[in-house]
């Protein structure tokens, strides 16, 4: 494997993780959080993310 692969994979497994920790907390919030909250919520966990990242389309 090289570099470049493992770093998509590198990407992908991280990108997997953050999903699950949105779909953790949009459950936790018993669906009722959106986007600016589970954004803040992530943000309190020192989980620097985009907020497009933490949309609509994980959550």
């Amino acid at each position: 494997m090289c570099r470049g692969e493992q770093a998509r994979a590198a990407r992908r497994a991280a990108d997997d993780a953050l999903a699950h920790e949105i779909t953790v907390l949009h459950i936790a919030s018993r669906c009722t959080y959106g986007v600016p909250r589970i954004h803040a919520e992530l943000r309190r966990m020192d989980r620097r993310v985009n907020p497009q990242a933490s949309g609509a389309d994980h959550a």
